[in-house]
């Protein structure tokens, strides 16, 4: 009884709880800089009477066996999910309420880095084996000695045998810029953590969860913030809620608002999480309704953008969130955004900001998710963010979007690109995690400042056992997980697919700084230039209205490989680097 395989797998590519992988690898190489971090995966085969696993991470030793310092490896298993291949897509205009549960086959994703004591009661089994994927992930801190190391990830059974695996680390003597600019854009919910854990929204024990929460995402790049100023601004396409941070009231004719939760959010995204601005929504909400309490009473009342009483209720709201705004100090720092909203409510809302400056005269910033090219509404937007697709579809020309966003960049706006549901590649539970790398190297090779997601942690109601979402892809709104609720003070846990979008974030922040010196801007430019475009090479399962796009398995093993010839080819432009500089 116990371990039959232990190897190295690629992290590109996505664990089957019942397929064996076929490689047997024993050691895998690392390079990273100094305030870095990188990856492995590896998966480990036991016989269906084993019942746990103890795994072990040995300290990180140099050439002559000395501890390393500034180096830390962490080991732990990846937790099977419950998921589906599909998704039960609801037409418009959907209910206020959620529908059935989405059809579909029911599969398992390893999901989630759980940690490093193997669940007893979750081991999946296969023709009488049991497949346990871990992944392994290394950071190094900025004053981390360059140099080659390497240590051990050992497994353990019950029964006492064992067997080990070998990472060898390569520290570069290269500092990663911290202070990079990098725009990551992952909307957070954070009502949705105040309601898993039972916890009062925004209260101390929320926002000091919500530090840990909030933790890998500042390490990742994130400088967007997301608050809502509406109730269900995307019309609760989600199973939490989505409550407004600002209670609308009306009495006598007069409007009213009470900033209570969205103070302690705001601030707490300012001074805990560092972000550079907050985006709002919304002025225009999806579905446009309006929901306040008037009297005594909760109103839900239809206001079309450019209407008399949109006009009205917007007025009052612009004016006093101006005003909030200044006394706080942050009227700098905000974004009114609007999520791919129609051209005409767009112009409505932009032209009723224009109208309540500051006392300086400056207006609100403006932001918003686009679908289609318009230069006279790109220009009047602070941060503009076009889908994918416009680009690797050819609606929007690449060198056009790079010379906009050049522009922009020069007139101090910030200029992304999202993705969503229905795109292969995906970045879904159900996705290889090298999509989500991939996604990032495209992007940057359209010369985006930055990269916008749904969502962060719009969790379902018990995300660690089933990841089941009612309208689109598993896995799409959230890239986090929670803690157990027993935990004392828990702590987020992120899936692979994260891991790797990070890991590319830092690869391109890498090429960013390494362009600075005019001999590598080439180099990296053409690097840049010779990324494949996988987009749309996938098909729908048929499940659903949206359903699960998904590609051959030739189409999935081209695009791992893509992405690790990318990440060598940043690998051996740093070693030039590092020599030369």
């Amino acid at each position: 009884m116990g371990i039959s395989q232990y190897t190295f797998i690629k992290k590109e590519r996505r664990a089957k709880w019942d397929r064996i992988p076929e490689q047997h690898r024993q050691e895998e190489r690392l390079l990273l800089w100094q305030g870095d971090r990188g990856n492995a995966a590896a998966e480990v085969i036991l016989d269906e009477k084993a019942e746990a696993l103890e795994l072990i991470a040995e300290p990180v030793t140099d050439e002559k066996g000395n501890l390393s310092e500034g180096i830390e490896v962490r080991a732990e298993f990846q937790k099977w999910i419950s998921t589906y291949t599909g998704s039960n897509w609801i037409p418009e205009p959907r209910p206020y309420r959620l529908p059935e549960a989405p059809k579909g086959d029911k599969s398992y994703s390893a999901d989630v880095i759980y940690g490093s004591q193997m669940e007893r009661e979750k081991l999946l089994k296969k023709n009488g084996r049991i497949i346990q994927p871990l992944w392994i992930t290394v950071s190094t801190t900025q004053d981390a000695k360059p140099g080659f190391y390497s240590t051990k990830i050992r497994v353990r059974t019950e029964q006492g045998g064992g067997q080990s695996l070998k990472l060898k680390i390569r520290v570069l003597d290269l500092k990663l810029d911290q202070d990079n600019e990098y725009y990551l854009n992952l909307w957070q919910y954070p009502y949705a953590s105040a309601a898993y854990y039972q916890v009062e929204s925004f209260g101390r024990e929320h926002l000091q969860i919500m530090k840990r929460q909030m933790r890998p995402y500042m390490e990742a790049g994130g400088k967007i913030g997301t608050a809502s100023i509406v109730e269900e601004p995307w019309y609760h396409q989600t199973w939490c809620d989505y409550p407004s941070m600002v209670r609308w009231k009306r009495e006598n004719g007069k409007w009213q608002f009470e900033y209570g939760e969205f103070d302690r959010w705001t601030g707490f995204l300012l001074k805990e999480v560092k972000v550079s601005y907050i985006e709002c929504y919304s002025v225009v909400p999806w579905g446009n309704v309006l929901r306040y309490r008037e009297d005594g009473k909760e109103i839900e009342k239809q206001a079309e953008p450019g209407s008399e009483f949109w006009i009205e209720a917007w007025s009052a709201f612009l004016q006093s969130f101006v005003q909030h705004l200044e006394e706080k100090g942050w009227f700098d720092r905000i974004i009114l955004a609007m999520d791919e909203r129609p051209k005409e409510e767009m112009e409505a809302a932009l032209n009723l900001i224009a109208t309540f400056p500051d006392r300086h005269g400056n207006s609100l910033k403006v932001g918003g998710a686009v679908v289609h090219y318009n230069k006279e509404m790109w220009d009047r937007l602070f941060t503009v963010t076009p889908h994918l697709s416009a680009l690797a579809n050819g609606e929007i020309p690449r060198e056009l979007f790079k010379e906009i966003v050049r522009r922009r960049r020069q007139e101090g706006k910030l200029t992304s690109i999202y993705s969503m549901i229905h795109d292969y590649p995906g970045i879904f539970s159900m996705s290889d995690p090298g999509e989500a790398a991939w996604t990032i190297w495209y992007i940057e090779s359209c010369g985006a400042d930055g990269f916008l997601k749904w969502a962060y942690d719009a969790w379902c109601k018990d995300p660690l056992e089933e990841n089941v979402h009612c309208y689109f892809e598993a896995g799409d709104m959230f890239l986090v997980y929670p803690g157990e609720r027993r935990e004392k003070e828990p702590d987020v846990r992120v899936s692979p697919r994260f891991r790797m979008l990070e890991e590319a974030i830092h690869d391109v922040r890498k090429l960013r700084q390494m362009k600075k010196v005019p001999e590598y801007e080439k180099k990296a430019e053409q690097l840049l230039d010779s990324v494949r475009c996988f987009y749309g090479k996938g098909k729908s399962n048929g499940v659903g209205t949206a359903g699960f796009m998904e590609a051959d398995e030739q189409i999935k093993r081209e695009l791992a490989e893509e992405v690790e010839r990318l990440h060598r080819a940043v690998s051996t432009l740093s070693c030039r680097y590092a020599m030369e500089h």
